[in-house]
């Protein structure tokens, strides 16, 4: 499933899902995350966390996205609140260096865990 929203002067962010498991779910992400653009994402998230059976693991992997504002973030932060609240493991996947900066400049970083590519990230 894709979802696409956004300006048209921008690309528009789209998230691709597919459920590696029955209980294991993987976004892919491609674009720029800002306030403009966070409906394809919250939408994706929040239809995660409605999954039945429901998932035990929730992999947002990051890879083609080029850049992310403090709205981003936010999504981010309560995407770990809601899989936190549900007992699901978030992890994300190869956050480029302007996603690593912001996380490390608002000292989120610790918050999450970080793995370099997908595979790792499903071991």
């Amino acid at each position: 499933m894709t979802h696409a929203n956004g300006p048209t002067d921008q690309p528009a962010l789209t998230v691709t899902s597919h459920d590696t498991e029955p209980h294991a779910r993987v976004l892919s992400v491609t674009g720029d995350i800002d306030l403009h653009q966070l409906g394809p994402l919250e939408h994706a998230l929040a239809e995660a966390l409605r999954k039945n059976p429901p998932l035990r693991l929730l992999v947002i992997d990051l890879t083609a996205v080029g850049f992310c504002d403090s709205s981003g973030l936010n999504v981010l932060l309560k995407a770990r609140q809601e899989t936190e609240a549900h007992d699901i493991q978030l992890r994300l996947v190869s956050p480029g260096m302007v996603i690593r900066r912001l996380l490390q400049v608002t000292g989120t970083a610790a918050l999450f865990s970080l793995y370099d590519d997908l595979a790792q990230a499903l071991a």
